[in-house]
């Protein structure tokens, strides 16, 4: 989803949910869609479980 839909969704300037979605939720843009900085353990797992197959 993006910074604008989420911005129309909420009737919210797209600056202000850019600022909450990057400073307060500590979510980064990755190939035009918002994802967590952080993985969990388990997605951690999974993505390496994903490389040794290849």
């Amino acid at each position: 989803m993006s910074i604008r839909m989420i911005a129309e969704t909420v009737n919210a300037d797209k600056e202000t949910v850019r600022k909450i979605l990057h400073d307060e939720l500590n979510m980064k843009k990755v190939c035009a869609k918002l994802v967590p900085k952080n993985l969990t353990l388990d997605q951690i797992l999974v993505r390496q479980q994903i490389c040794s197959d290849s």
